[in-house]
């Protein structure tokens, strides 16, 4: 996820406090943060709740409509969600 460290650090949030607010375990956020590992929906959609952004900033897409992106991402097959998250984390 491109922008989840950037808005933890402008909340002032820890790994450690966003792990308690989102239930996603610390290791796991940071993972994520690094590139490392990619989150299914429902723990993005933890984490951007825990945060109190949409899906779609958190994902750096400010130009796609949030409930757009969800319809989308929700009728794809497990193999494009994986390609679609690929692509988003990607730098």
């Amino acid at each position: 996820m491109k922008n989840l460290e950037r808005i933890r650090k402008e909340r002032g949030i820890t790994q450690v406090v966003l792990a308690e607010r989102s239930g996603v375990k610390q290791a796991t956020i940071s993972r994520i943060e690094k590139g490392v590992n990619n989150p299914s929906l429902a723990v993005a959609e933890r984490i951007a709740e825990a945060l109190g952004v949409s899906m779609v900033e958190l994902f750096g897409l400010p130009e796609l409509e949030e409930q757009t992106f969800l319809e989308a991402f929700r009728s794809a097959t497990p193999e494009q969600r994986a390609a679609i998250i690929t692509l988003l984390t990607s730098d």
